[in-house]
């Protein structure tokens, strides 16, 4: 459908509806006039001949002047005086009088307790008139009934008067909206055909559109655009000679990109390679988890089936070597499930850190007083110095014996013969700690991976010592949460040395 028309009829349609829009109004208000002009005509009849009644007497002094007047009018159906009882005293038709005004309209039996009031039946086709008046010690009520009939001629009248003058309106509006609408898209039709000649090549069109509207600006503003569209096209066949030149040149960049890609790409397949890793030494974990689970558990509950056995639990010295055992495999289920729990919570970054101000030597004498024992009863030489005149540290005092302990028991557990040794000193603005030991040391091939998750030297003494290979990354998180750093030195066949250092007490204690 072409602009022209679709704009027409739009605007039509528009018109059209406001049209019929005030046409309804325009009747409903009609209507509504009409209907109260009608009510208000018989409120005053009604007033009148009831005032006349009540200052008169009902046998004598009938108004019958003003019942004259109503009974006259074209639009008059009735007139009735009603006793209380709903009994027609007095009618403009015999035939009515005496007999119940109820059985006639029984819906207005509600209506008797009133001053005034209209009913206007469901169809709107009659109405009725009440009002009361005193006459001695009796209530009496003055009923008119009237048709409407003269309200539906008037919508009749009206209806059609409206109708005609909308139509002469809308007949007016359709001729001058024609020409309107035909000024306003006749010269977008050129405006259209314009297009079409420049797509075609027609760079030399013009349009001959002269007015001082936008429509004006808008020829003008196309007329400037074939011109410069004339120069672009120049400027473009001028710039396609050097083309090809660019072409080339952009091919190798190409090409050069298409190098990086392909490094990017291997290097992407290494990233897979270390997840695939990755992924075997978690499933490690898992299997060696459940071994190291199963192993304590299973010499638990041996030793306890043996312990209810009555000849060893007789037998003293029997009976505390099994609770020895015993005690020693629940330690270590308990070391390797807080082992986990600790590495879980470091990984989601939930392990909560007391930061507090310590005394090193406090941290040095216990963790002397620990391991000694422990150090000695394997047959290896503990050694351990400390620095005097230490400042005090920032640290979590648990944590900080956690890695401590760590360390030592990885230490003791590699070492088979030699030393053991713990040493604390001032390193700068912080206090280092170092375990050395003189046992199995660690491969250069296993350094780089060795604080990783579930990550565990693979040689003949670990399989044997067994772990979860948790411990060093444990006490990575710890060290690093507390501000510190954690580092190591090792020689395989001849020892390792691992370090850490806490920052020296300057802030208040806190809690992270």
């Amino acid at each position: 459908m072409k602009m022209f028309y679709k704009t027409f009829i739009a605007v039509f349609v528009m018109i059209l509806v406001i049209i019929i829009s005030i046409s309804s109004i325009l009747l409903s208000n009609n209507i509504r006039d009409s209907r109260q002009a009608l009510i208000d005509q018989h409120k005053i009849y009604g007033r009148l001949i009831s005032k006349q009644m009540e200052v008169g007497y009902l046998q004598s002094d009938w108004p019958y002047e003003s019942l004259n007047e109503v009974t006259q009018s074209e639009d008059f159906l009735f007139w009735w005086v009603v006793k209380e009882d709903g009994t027609i005293y007095r009618s403009d038709n015999i035939s009515f009088m005496k007999t119940n005004a109820f059985d006639y309209f029984p819906q207005l039996r509600d209506w008797q307790n009133f001053n005034e009031s209209i009913y206007l039946n469901e169809n709107q086709d009659y109405a009725i008139y009440f009002r009361s008046f005193q006459y001695g010690k009796d209530t009496w009520t003055i009923w008119l009934g009237f048709s409407t009939d003269a309200i539906s001629r008037s919508i009749i009248m009206n209806s059609l008067s409206v109708m005609i003058i909308s139509l002469v309106v809308l007949a007016i509006i359709s001729i001058i909206l024609y020409f309107l609408v035909k000024s306003f898209t006749d010269p977008i039709v050129r405006l259209r055909d314009g297009t079409i000649e420049i797509t075609r090549g027609n760079m030399d069109y013009k349009l001959d559109i002269k007015s001082d509207d936008e429509i004006g600006e808008l020829a003008s503003s196309f007329n400037q655009m074939t011109v410069d569209l004339k120069k672009s096209s120049d400027k473009l066949q001028e710039y396609s000679t050097g083309l090809e030149k660019k072409i080339y040149e952009r091919t190798a960049e190409i090409e050069k990109r298409d190098t990086e890609l392909l490094i990017i790409n291997r290097q992407l397949e290494e990233a897979n390679v270390k997840l695939k890793s990755l992924d075997f030494q978690k499933d490690e974990f898992i299997s060696l988890v459940a071994h190291e689970l199963k192993t304590p558990l299973t010499s638990i509950q041996g030793f306890t089936q043996v312990l209810k056995d009555k000849e060893a639990f007789n037998d003293p010295e029997k009976n505390s070597h099994y609770l020895e055992l015993i005690e020693k495999n629940a330690n270590r289920l308990y070391n390797l499930v807080t082992d986990i729990v600790d590495s879980s919570r470091l990984n989601l970054g939930r392990l909560k850190f007391n930061i507090e101000v310590h005394d090193p030597y406090r941290i040095f004498n216990e963790v002397k007083e620990d391991m000694t024992i422990t150090i000695s009863k394997k047959g290896l030489t503990p050694e351990f110095i400390i620095e005097e005149n230490l400042p005090k540290i920032n640290a979590d005092f648990e944590r900080t014996m956690q890695v401590l302990h760590n360390l030592m028991s990885n230490s003791i557990k590699f070492t088979e013969q030699g030393v053991i040794s713990l040493n604390v000193k001032k390193d700068g603005e912080f206090v280092k700690f170092e375990v050395k030991d003189t046992g199995a040391g660690i491969p250069d091939e296993n350094k780089a991976a060795l604080f990783s998750r579930f990550y565990q030297v693979d040689s003949q003494l670990t399989r044997k010592v067994g772990g979860s290979g948790l411990g060093l990354s444990i006490c990575k998180g710890l060290v690093e949460g507390m501000g510190g750093k954690i580092g190591f030195e090792s020689t395989a066949g001849k020892g390792s040395t691992f370090h850490f250092t806490l920052p020296i007490a300057k802030d208040i204690a806190r809690e992270v």
